[in-house]
């Protein structure tokens, strides 16, 4: 492989990320468009631009019906009813674990 040729053999983060079978195993159901779609709606949220972020989190959703994270944020803005408080700094503070 490339990268152990210019370390001189050695293991590179790289080569245990590309072959490792339980890394591979992690990325097997890695989806690039849902992460791109899952990042976006994130970014909206944390700016405070909720009505975007529900649409996009709800077209997660489609791609992922299960996906905690998204499932967790689209119902947190609906029970606010899609808009950030006014005192909206980005984050919100968790009440339970």
């Amino acid at each position: 492989m490339l990268m152990d040729k210019i370390n001189n053999g050695k293991q590179t983060t790289y080569n245990l990320f590309s072959n490792d079978k339980d890394f591979k195993a992690l990325r097997h159901n890695y989806d690039r468009h849902f992460s791109k779609k899952f990042q976006e709606a994130y970014k909206c949220y944390i700016k405070g631009d909720w009505a975007t972020a529900e649409d996009l989190f709800s077209q997660c959703l489609k791609i992922k019906p299960k996906d905690g994270p998204s499932l967790t944020l689209k119902a947190y803005i609906e029970e606010l009813n899609g808009a950030a408080p006014n005192s909206w700094q980005g984050f919100r503070e968790l009440t339970s674990k």
